[in-house]
């Protein structure tokens, strides 16, 4: 099952911490990890993981809540796995045309995460 996080209105660092302790929190379930293993995410050098509010969080998360946050070389979007996922999301995936209202628009980005690795799947082949 994917793990997304949905936010409605503008993101800054204490969203994205908020987000991480979520995530960690998820991942202590047993079907996702086991006292030996570490979870690594990896993040781009936007302002919101760059900052030293988000930087702070990081040694504590790895130590524990056994998360590894792990940064992208600068500007290599080729190498960002969510710009590839919202374009697939906005592109091919929604119907942009048959959305009339922000809740519609809200509604299908929720229906397209819940689905995602079932009904939409990225192939990297």
């Amino acid at each position: 099952m994917p793990f997304y996080y949905p936010v409605t209105g503008s993101v800054d660092s204490d969203t994205v911490i908020e987000a991480f302790e979520d995530f960690a929190i998820k991942m202590e379930d047993p079907k996702y990890s086991s006292d030996d293993r570490y979870t690594v995410v990896m993040v781009d050098n936007a302002s919101i993981h760059t900052s030293h509010k988000f930087r702070a969080k990081v040694e504590d998360w790895m130590i524990e809540k056994k998360l590894i946050v792990c940064f992208l070389p600068t500007y290599s979007p080729e190498l960002n796995l969510i710009e590839i996922l919202w374009r697939k999301v906005k592109y091919e995936w929604l119907n942009l045309l048959t959305i009339m209202s922000y809740k519609e628009f809200e509604q299908e980005v929720n229906r397209v995460f819940e689905s995602f690795g079932q009904e939409y799947t990225i192939s990297f082949a």
